[in-house]
């Protein structure tokens, strides 16, 4: 169906009846009001020439504002008599195909009762879970791959549209949302499949053991090893670093290191500032 198309029509007439009558009580609060109107303005005309007593002024002022607070409740429920009647149609909000309508003509609908369903093809949702290692990796963008059972040697290509940021609870992992377009309609609602995507980026990086960080303050320090080959002097250096996906023994460096620089991966607790000491098997 395109959008704006009519999916079920509700029967007019009742609604068309309450719309008459709610019509006809307008008119009726009309009336009663402007009864009122002149009322209270003879009752101000004698009251100014002391005819009328002060009870007799206050008693058409009240039915003056009674009758203004019916004329208000019954333009209300024309309204929403109105209102009722141009929602009679349930009209598609977007171009899709109606996957289930199980109502028969002269069944009775009930507020908030689901009676169509309308899928969206155009472009597939997928939504799969990953480890706290990985999600760091992941944005909103970034490319991912789709492959269902039933088109075993195809992948679709896709993007990721939503990174959550707290785990499911039940499962521990963190849901991602990806869409894949899928114009030619040959992807379906409630299809398993694999997804495919890449983590990180392919600039250099320098990755160094985790058991090499030591963590103090809620600050990352390492041992930095200065010296010729065979003996070293110890030097403590500040680092920040993040984990590194699917690779938990890892961790990357992004401040404090150069590229090329040695660092105490054993024994990191029981080194000290300025200490000299012998490398592994280098000669010394």
């Amino acid at each position: 169906v395109e959008a704006g198309a009519v999916l079920i029509e509700i029967e007019r007439a009742f609604l068309e009846v309450a719309v008459e009558r709610a019509r006809a009580q307008l008119l009726r609060a009309k009336a009663a009001h402007r009864l009122a109107v002149t009322e209270l303005e003879r009752q101000r005309g004698l009251a100014e020439r002391e005819i009328a007593s002060e009870a007799q002024l206050d008693r058409a002022s009240n039915q003056e504002r009674a009758s203004y607070a019916a004329l208000l409740d019954a333009r209300a429920s024309q309204s929403e008599a109105r209102t009722r009647l141009e929602k009679t149609a349930i009209t598609a909000p977007f171009a899709g195909i109606v996957n289930s309508l199980d109502l028969e003509p002269g069944a009775y609908l009930q507020p908030g009762q689901a009676v169509v369903e309308l899928l969206d093809l155009s472009e597939i949702e997928v939504e799969f879970g990953v480890t706290d290692r990985e999600v760091v990796a992941l944005q909103v963008g970034d490319p991912v791959s789709l492959r269902v059972d039933v088109f075993p040697e195809e992948w679709f290509a896709g993007t990721i549209a939503q990174v959550g940021h707290a785990a499911d609870e039940r499962t521990r992992k963190y849901p991602v949302q990806a869409q894949v377009p899928n114009a030619d309609g040959r992807l379906l609602a409630s299809m398993l499949g694999k997804v495919r995507f890449s983590v990180g980026d392919s600039s250099p990086a320098i990755w160094i053991p985790r058991r090499a960080v030591q963590r103090e303050f809620e600050l990352d320090y390492v041992f930095a090893l200065g010296g010729d080959s065979g003996t070293a002097v110890i030097r403590r250096r500040r680092v920040t670093t993040r984990p590194v996906p699917f690779r938990p023994g890892l961790v990357e460096v992004i401040e404090g290191l150069d590229d090329g620089e040695r660092v105490a991966v054993s024994s990191v607790r029981e080194l000290r500032e300025g200490q000299r000491v012998r490398v592994a098997g280098e000669e010394s």
